[in-house]
């Protein structure tokens, strides 16, 4: 039986992958591949966007992109989980940026996707229908919608999403006015919650998480380092771990001993 046809819908929609390597089999080519054959989208309306590689960014670089707060924690640890984890996940915000200004550009809706994102579903068809009938769009204070669909259990990322010109003029305003001093993901949730954007999570997560551990992306950006005060807090809670574990033990021996005699 042959495959039904993908819906002229996503044969029509523009896509980026952000990518670091296009070559790379495991990755970028892999969802290239995908796109087409799991999500329907169009072989000629597919394009790589050559991502911006954080660690070739100078120290000036840095301090003239993110606040003084992210520039901290770069060099020492970040406080929570919204906040920079390197200087890699700065180059992951500007290559967005790069897409958001691609989507001005043309005035259509924009798919955008991270080189490590893959997904399982099968159903063109169904993911056509999710993206007419959940795309957020103009109205209700927001100047226009982010469909988020890469996502698994509660991570929330920005390896798969469709934005709309609207909401991509609203990124790029919001972040030429101030500094970087999150992660991209959290960045759409905050321009959601101030109103700016309609975001909407699809109701269907086009995602794995078995995919989301084994595929890293070229524009990886987990060199975590976590803010010194955390790592005191967890030895603490395991110390206190430690010491409540060995206190029942004493008492149940206690316990036992008395009841012998």
């Amino acid at each position: 039986m042959s495959t039904p046809s993908p819906p002229p819908l996503l044969l029509d929609l523009d896509v980026v992958i952000i990518t670091l390597d296009r070559a790379n089999v495991k990755r970028a080519q892999r969802c290239f591949r995908n796109a087409i054959e799991r999500l329907g989208f169009g072989a000629d309306r597919i394009h790589f966007l050559d991502a911006t590689r954080g660690s070739a960014l100078s120290d000036q670089d840095i301090a003239n992109l993110v606040t003084p707060r992210a520039r901290h924690e770069l060099r020492h640890g970040r406080f929570d989980t919204a906040a920079l984890s390197g200087v890699n996940s700065v180059g992951c915000f500007l290559s967005h940026r790069d897409a958001w200004q691609r989507c001005v550009e043309s005035k259509r809706d924009l798919v955008v996707m991270e080189d490590d994102y893959v997904t399982r579903n099968q159903n063109v068809q169904d993911f056509a229908e999710t993206y007419a009938r959940e795309m957020p769009r103009g109205g209700g204070g927001g100047g226009g919608g982010v469909l988020r669909c890469g996502y698994t259990f509660d991570f929330q990322g920005a390896m798969f999403y469709i934005v709309s010109p609207e909401a991509a003029a609203a990124l790029l305003r919001q972040s030429d006015n101030a500094a970087i001093d999150c992660h991209v993901d959290h960045y759409l949730n905050f321009m959601h919650d101030a109103g700016e954007i309609r975001q909407h999570f699809s109701t269907q997560k086009y995602y794995s998480f078995l995919d989301l551990i084994t595929t890293g992306s070229t524009i990886s950006h987990n060199q975590v380092r976590w803010n010194v005060a955390w790592w005191k807090l967890a030895a603490l809670c395991a110390l206190v771990s430690a010491a409540t574990t060995i206190i029942v033990v004493v008492v149940m021996r206690r316990r036992h001993r008395s009841r012998k005699n």
